[in-house]
């Protein structure tokens, strides 16, 4: 009997573990385009050099409100992008701090 409820519950814990689709990136914000409430866009510098720019997902999974990335400019503390390509554009679909 044990089993049964065991397998429904390890398979929510599964469910739970997994990640937003897209790209990982890390690195540190080096522009911020919007305000103390919302945020049009920011971009990133990976350890490699590349800057990447980003437009928030309506929806994401964000750690934080998205007006903290200012700080992170500020202070140059990385962070942990996940984004998609829909276009031209990388759709932020998870932040988080580095």
């Amino acid at each position: 009997m044990r089993r049964f409820v065991l397998l429904p519950l390890l398979g929510l814990a599964l469910v739970g573990c997994t990640e937003p689709p897209g790209t990982a990136v890390v690195g540190v914000v080096v522009d911020f385009q919007g305000d103390l409430v919302s945020v049009e866009s920011f971009t990133v510098l990976t350890p490699d050099g590349t800057e990447l720019e980003m437009v928030p997902a309506a929806d994401g999974a964000f750690a934080f409100p998205l007006p903290h990335l200012k700080e992170h400019l500020a202070t140059g503390d990385p962070i942990s992008v996940r984004y998609v390509e829909d276009g031209d554009l990388r759709v932020a679909v998870a932040v988080d701090d580095a």
